[in-house]
């Protein structure tokens, strides 16, 4: 969970009860996500959901539904290749933060 500039020093909350998926926050505008890995007839997909915006202002209850997502696909004018590590980024513009 991406949380608001109140949340931990690096910016994420990690859950508090992992076994539950449970995370404590205060009130605020947070993002969540997601991975997981699937089998793919090449090899391994990587499977990424995200609710770029959750507005917490009582105890509530969230959840990443798999069934409804859409999937984004990436071109490039050549065929990738992946060399390294695999990463992804999020982004999240967020009003009255510096930068």
């Amino acid at each position: 969970m991406t949380c608001p500039p109140s949340g931990g020093a690096d910016g994420f909350v990690g859950y508090t009860d992992p076994a539950a998926a449970v995370a404590e926050v205060e009130e605020g505008v947070y993002q969540v996500n997601t991975s997981w890995i699937d089998a793919a007839g090449d090899g391994q997909e990587l499977r990424h959901a995200v609710i770029p915006e959750v507005k917490v202002t009582r105890d509530m209850t969230v959840t990443l539904d798999a069934r409804d997502t859409v999937p984004v696909e990436i071109r490039t004018p050549r065929p990738a290749e992946q060399r390294g590590i695999l990463s992804y980024q999020t982004y999240r513009e967020r009003s009255g933060a510096g930068g």
